[in-house]
């Protein structure tokens, strides 16, 4: 197996992708393969083999020597629109254009697909049979504690009551007496 680092671009003045690339062919042999960049205005004819690895790691260091070298994610002349890093790719530093977002949240949007009443119920049987160990139960209630956001007071305003961060004007702190409580 090969593993390389390559810069593409369409002429020698035009953008250009750095990335790298694994292949069972020897990397002067892979003439078809331009880059995994999303851009579709870039059309990429020629292809520099930069450096050539015997791992795969080692390629990676390099592409993010040189993707920091060149700030390729905010540099105009670099299609590449995030810098790797040891663990994936950071996108810090750079702005959505308003279709990207748009797109990003259509994309979360469906795959929150709310329940069907069906699944709910099943769910709810599943985790009534559930029984948690006492040390379990520690554990979240610790976790929990630990929680800022989640710190919460009672608050009534005499009929109702309930559990958020900040009593809203008008309201008392505290619970209503068992007798108003009981519904």
């Amino acid at each position: 197996m090969y593993h390389y680092v390559y810069c593409s671009y369409e002429n020698i003045l035009s953008r250009k992708y750095i990335g790298v690339r694994s292949c069972k062919c020897h990397p002067f042999e892979d003439t078809k393969y331009f880059g995994s960049f999303k851009d579709k205005t870039f059309h990429p004819k020629y292809k520099d083999i930069i450096s050539i690895f015997s791992s795969r790691e080692e390629a990676i260091k390099e592409e993010i020597y040189l993707h920091n070298l060149y700030n390729v994610a905010v540099n105009p002349m670099f299609v590449n629109r995030a810098k790797q890093t040891v663990t994936g790719f950071d996108r810090q530093g750079i702005k959505l254009s308003e279709q990207e977002r748009i797109e990003l949240s259509r994309k979360r949007n469906t795959k929150g697909r709310p329940f069907t009443e069906e699944h709910r119920r099943k769910i709810g049987i599943a985790n009534s049979k559930r029984t948690l160990s006492e040390t379990t139960k520690q554990k979240i209630s610790n976790s929990l504690k630990n929680r800022k956001d989640l710190k919460r007071i009672w608050c009534n305003d005499g009929e109702k009551e309930t559990l958020i961060s900040i009593c809203p004007k008008n309201w008392n702190t505290g619970r209503l007496p068992f007798s108003k409580n009981k519904v």
